[in-house]
This record gives structure tokens, sequence and C-alpha cells, in this order.
């Protein structure tokens, strides 16, 4: 990550087209790969009526050295100004062949595509800062396979999808050919480089402000920790109204995560509380829900330690690697970021397609607590979901839990879910 990271690849202020770049450049260095042939091609209208592989063995011209690895590398000025050339992109008939061969008559495999995905095709600056993301089509080694890598989903695939390039919102910018000959260089054992745990000792941006978080004993494998996060809007929904009234929306808006806190389950110690620097603009700090301002995240005003994403999540990543089982209620937001085991207490305590209980309810009734007076806070629902979770397991062991749980259904119809009418 700090390779990475050094290298630019996660500062979203530099075009798309320079961070690929990079990226390829990065990739090529840690791969150890010596041997590559890189081309542009820009698809000129006197090659209209050629084929993809003519064009880049065109653009190869001469070369008799069979490199191990062939790079082709897309002109977005072409894409951006020539709809002829978008056209041709699109067109299956004239598509990205799965193997072609080079002047030199080596034959080279199709192992790799990255592309482009724009969020919004309508903006003048199509490829540019946060409208504009990498993602990458790689062939497994197993049986030919392929897989999807985008951001942190990963998922199969098939060659046909790396190659389209018919939506709008998709654009070619490096595609990876191998030689059919070489054999792919596939090291079984990957050595993993862990995160330290001094990880949770950095000065936060504002080192003016103290963290509340003191030298604490880390959980170890199999400890839970309770997690809670608060998110601010970056980019808001777009709806329109139909004829009929109903209102559709458009584009979903976009989150951002703000807070993050972290209580190990055995001790009940703050280990994580971290208020995060926003790398866009935050449009609406969702302060009713979030309890969060404009001044919290902002270092030269904070009283809160502020820190990066890049920090947090290494905090996050360390806890996860070291085996630990998260605890909290309703996080399927938080969590689309990683894959791991979660004891989430809205789904323990849900009878089968019956509504999801909100966690101020949960503790009104179970434990005759009241939280969320005034607004959220990170750190008193973390705490919330850990006692929600202790009192599961000492309901399960009584054998009490299945007809506790109807009690709170019908609680809670009674009332209509109000916590004021709770008797």
């Amino acid at each position: 990550i700090p390779d990475v990271a050094a290298a630019g690849l996660f500062d979203k202020s530099l075009s798309i087209l320079v961070r690929v770049e990079r990226l390829f450049a990065w990739l090529c260095s840690t791969l150890a790969v010596v041997s590559v042939q890189v081309h542009t091609i820009a698809l000129p209208p006197w090659t209209q009526d050629q084929s993809f592989e003519a064009i880049v063995a065109n653009s190869c011209g001469q070369e008799q050295v069979a490199h191990e690895l062939v790079a082709i590398t897309c002109d977005p000025a072409s894409w951006l100004l020539d709809d002829d050339v978008k056209q041709r992109w699109a067109t299956p008939e004239w598509g990205i062949p799965s193997s072609l061969t080079l002047p030199h008559g080596e034959m080279y495999t199709l192992i790799g595509v990255i592309s482009a995905v724009v969020r919004d095709v309508r903006k003048p600056t199509v490829l540019s800062g946060p409208n504009c993301h990498l993602v990458t089509h790689v062939q497994s080694p197993d049986a030919g396979r392929w897989m999807l890598l985008n951001d942190f989903a990963v998922s199969t695939s098939t060659v046909d999808d790396a190659v389209n390039f018919s939506p709008p919102w998709k654009y070619p910018s490096v595609l990876l050919f191998r030689r059919a000959s070489s054999s792919p260089n596939v090291v079984a054992d990957t050595k993993v480089v862990p995160i330290p745990s001094s990880v949770f000792d950095a000065a936060p941006l504002n080192p003016s402000v103290a963290s509340v978080i003191k030298a604490v004993t880390l959980p170890k494998r199999g400890d839970r920790v309770a997690i809670d996060t608060e998110f601010v809007i970056v980019e808001m929904e777009e709806a329109t109204l139909q004829t009929d009234g109903t209102r559709v929306v458009i584009k979903e808006s976009r989150q951002s995560l703000a807070r993050v806190s972290v209580i190990h389950g055995e001790t009940d110690v703050v280990i994580v509380d971290d208020y995060i620097l926003p790398n866009e603009p935050v449009v609406d700090y969702l302060t009713r829900f979030s309890g969060l301002t404009a001044e919290d995240l902002d270092p030269t005003r904070s009283r809160h330690a502020v820190v990066s994403l890049k920090t947090a999540y290494m905090k996050l990543r360390y806890l996860v690697d070291a085996g630990c089982l998260f605890v909290g209620h309703g996080l399927h937001k938080d969590f689309r970021i990683v894959n791991l085991f979660i004891i989430d207490t809205v789904e323990l305590y849900q009878q089968p397609n019956m509504r999801k209980i909100a966690l101020r309810f949960l503790c009104a009734y179970l434990l005759k607590t009241e939280i969320q007076l005034d607004t959220h806070d990170s750190i008193e629902d973390a705490r919330a979901a850990l006692r929600l979770h202790n009192k599961y397991i000492e309901l399960v062991a009584a054998n009490d839990f299945d007809k506790t749980l109807v009690e709170i259904y019908s609680a809670g119809r009674h009332c209509r879910w109000k916590i004021a009418d709770l008797e």
C-alpha cells in the first residue's frame, strides 16, 4: 500500500491518464517484467477498414524481437473527439481478438485489460478526478478464467466482457498480451507484508490535538471488536418527477467514510476513534444522523484527531488480518469494502421475512437504555451493539432467545415501534 500510494495511484487530483501510466509502470516494476513492448494506437481515419490485429502489426513495424509482453495503450483524445473511433471500438466485428500474431511470427494471447469507467459521461472533464476510476480484467492462470478487479470488489468475468467497449461509460486504457510460447511466471506462495501494530500510534493530521486513544492492548485472533461508522455525502442524488407524480432516482447519492469507532469487545476499551479527512468536497454532513459538522473533519479547526482515509483503513485491515470478529448493527454499508466474518445484531434480532429492528428500539426494550437522544455517536452505537450481542449470547444460553424475539416484535407492533409508547 505505501508503494502504491507513493506512486500517486490514489491521488484523485491527477488525471486518470497519468494514473494509468503510473499503474502500468508500477506493475512492470513489481512483477520484474523487463521485456515489454509498448505501442500506442490512435486509430486515424485511414485505418478505418483495417482490423485491430492489422493496426497493431503496422504499429510494431519491422520489430524482430519477440518480447514477453506487448502492451497496447489507447490514445484517449481520439475517444473524446472522434465519434467514429468510439463506434469502431464498440463494433463486435472489429473487436479485440483473444490472440494475435505479430510480424516476427510470434503469437500473443490477451491476458489483461485495464479500462477507465466514468461516473458521468456528461461532464466535460470525462476522464479526470473522481469522475473516473480504473477497473482491470485479468486472465487467471487457472483454466483461463477471467476475473474483474473493481476497487475492493473481485468477481468472475469473461473475455467478452473485458473487451466490450459499447457502453458510453467505458474507455479502453491498456490491453496486455503475453507471448504464447512463454510460461506465466506464477508464484504459488506470495509473501504478505503485514500491517504493523504501530499504525495505531500514527500521529493525526492535527498533531496539536491529543488523541483520546492511549496505549492499549490490541485484540487477538477470535476477540470481538465492536464497530460503528458515520458517513457524509460527497455527491447528491439525482432524481426526476414523472408525469404521474412518481419520483424516479437517476443516480444514487455517493457517500464517504467520515468517522470510524472500534471498541475491544473483551475489555470495553475504545481502540479506534478516527475522524476522516474528506478527499472530495462534502455536500452534506448529515449532521442530524452523523453528529458531524464541517469543523469536525477540518484538521485546522477540529478538536478531534483527524486522519487520512488510508490510515483508518490500515487500522481496520490490521484487525481483519488479526482474525478479529466484528460486531455491529446494520453493517452492510460499513463492510461492503472487506470480505470478513461479521456478527450483525440487526440480523441476529430479525425474524425471517420480518422488518429489521432499529438499534435504538432494541436497546430500549432489552437493555432498558436510551441512546441517540440528540444525534448518532459512533462510540455509543458500537458499544450498544456489543451489549446487544452479549444479551444475545445470554438468551441463547438460557434457551430464551426465540421467545424473547417474539415478544420484541409483539411489543413493537403494539407501540408502532415508537419508543415513547413502549411499556
